[in-house]
This record gives structure tokens, sequence and C-alpha cells, in this order.
């Protein structure tokens, strides 16, 4: 337990320091997700940071708050022209 959090205290002076891209290699997905989590909302009363993942399978993706899939580029555009009298 305790190098948990020692690695999570030296995770979380990473992110404070704002380096702006973090690469997490991992077998334990969720577990890593998780850790990250808890560190975003301990830190939202502090510096709000928020919070990404990017996969190939999913793309990006904003993890700090729930946010329902855009859909602007996925639906093709209809256009109408009005002509006057």
């Amino acid at each position: 337990m305790r190098n948990y959090i020692a690695k999570q205290r030296d995770l979380e002076l990473i992110l404070r320091s704002h380096v702006p891209i973090v690469v997490i290699e991992t077998r334990e997905d969720s577990r890593m997700l998780d850790l990250l989590k808890a560190i975003a909302i301990s830190r939202a009363t502090e510096d709000y940071m928020p919070l990404f993942r990017w996969t190939v399978t999913d793309g990006l993706q904003r993890l700090d708050i729930s946010l329902e899939p855009q859909l602007h580029n996925a639906i093709r555009p209809v256009f109408c022209s009005i002509s006057g009298p």
C-alpha cells in the first residue's frame, strides 16, 4: 500500500508540473484510470486541470466530466436554399 501511495504522489507531482502530455502504458487500465480520476477530483478545488484519455479504438475522450458524444461531423449537414418571390 505504501508503494501505491508513493506512486500516486509521484504521478500527482508530474501532473502539477503542467507537463502537457503524460503517456502511461499499463496492463491495468481500469486501475490507472481510477487513480487519475482520484487525483483529478482531489485537485479540483486547488488547480483544476481537465483529464483526457486517447486510445486507438475510442479516440480522445474527456474523463473528468461526462459529456454526450458530439454529433457534428458525424452527420452530413442538410443545406436548404430559399428563393424569394
